[in-house]
């Protein structure tokens, strides 16, 4: 089996970064699901199928459930060699506030939940001085069409083997990923043909109804006992593309959706550490009454990257605010374009953001 996988920073498309995307990963698929959205999960909230509640499988479970949400929240290439991460999995229990079990179903007798207590593993991650993507993730609309043997072409829809591979590797990191329902409406707008052509302009009317930020595409195509298949992504803070061929396609789209969950890691995790902190300025309006004078700053303050929130001035219902930040400034405060309670206006002389609270 080959492929090829690139994720390039779209902020810098000349310095393409180059990854191989390796397929050899072991195929866990739970039944089908549903056509409709595969949400991620709460980010701090973590799922272990377990045989039984004793407290040998509990201990092994309560590693695997760290280990998960490290991998949520940081580049999974990060993570290797380093104590302090070495050391949290070895007493997993300190990062925990809540477990329950539940009837696991088909897919085991018992499923533990266990919840994380956020500032506890952020801290975690800043001490091993590891980025974490902890702002709003978008929702994504996947596509698969694959091309028969006979040259037709057809739309595959959110229960087929094929997109829940991809569906579920996207949710074991936390990507929200929905597939079309492909009924009646989806139908009189787009045909295969325009998806397999990525005539992402055809597809907008979709990625709308489905409220979708961005899309990605997967073309399938049968050669002989193989398959090729390729992927591009459209409307994602990283480019996202590349080709592959394999006698084991689901494997092989199970690694396609690890892969784009790594690359939109690489790109949206920010440092947490105090090294190298910068300042950020921005202003805010429509900051009305105390209620809402509380609520900004209790936000800004939750930003991934922020260290400090300082109020340089008030006036009328305008805020001038400092920020102590620990990754680059852009990078901190497109956190707020990604907010609805934010909504950004072009940035004064001097500003770093500026824009109105809308609560």
């Amino acid at each position: 089996m080959v492929a090829e996988h690139k994720a390039r920073a779209s902020l810098s498309p000349r310095g393409a970064v180059l990854a191989t995307l390796l397929v050899g990963l072991a195929l866990g698929l739970g039944a089908p699901g549903r056509a409709g959205p595969l949400e991620a999960r709460n980010l701090f909230d973590v799922e272990v199928p377990v045989v039984d509640q004793g407290r040998r499988t509990r201990s092994v479970a309560e590693r695997e459930a760290l280990e998960t949400l490290l991998r949520r929240l940081t580049p999974k290439s990060a993570l290797a060699g380093r104590p302090a991460i070495a050391e949290a999995l070895r007493t997993p229990e300190r990062y925990y506030r809540s477990a329950s079990y539940a009837p696991g179903g088909a897919q085991s007798p018992w499923l533990l939940t266990l919840g994380f207590d956020r500032s506890t593993v952020l801290s975690l991650l800043a001490q091993a001085e590891l980025p974490a993507w902890v702002s709003p993730r978008p929702r994504l609309l996947l596509w698969l069409v694959a091309e028969e043997g006979t040259g037709k072409r057809r739309l595959l829809d959110g229960n087929h083997p094929f997109t829940q591979a991809v569906l579920t590797a996207g949710a074991d990191r936390a990507l929200p990923l929905v597939a079309p329902l492909l009924d009646l409406d989806d139908l009189q707008r787009v045909a295969p043909w325009q998806v397999w052509g990525r005539f992402w302009d055809a597809l907008g009317p979709l990625r709308d109804r489905y409220g979708a930020e961005g899309e990605v595409i997967v073309r399938l195509r049968e050669e002989g006992e193989g398959w090729y298949l390729d992927y591009a992504g459209y409307g994602l803070p990283v480019a996202f593309e590349g080709a592959l061929r394999t006698e084991a396609p689901a494997v092989a789209l199970q690694a396609v959706g690890q892969g784009l969950a790594e690359a939109l890691l690489e790109r949206m995790a920010l440092r947490l550490s105090a090294e190298g902190e910068d300042r950020a300025f921005l202003r805010l309006d429509g900051v009305e009454t105390a209620q809402a004078y509380t609520a900004v700053l209790r936000s800004l303050k939750a930003l991934a990257g922020v260290a400090e929130v300082f109020v340089l001035e008030a006036q009328g219902d305008a805020l001038l605010l400092r920020l102590t930040v620990t990754d680059a400034p852009a990078r901190v405060l497109d956190q707020l374009d990604r907010d609805g309670r934010f909504e950004a206006t072009v940035p004064g002389p001097q500003l770093s953001w500026q824009g109105r609270w809308k609560g």
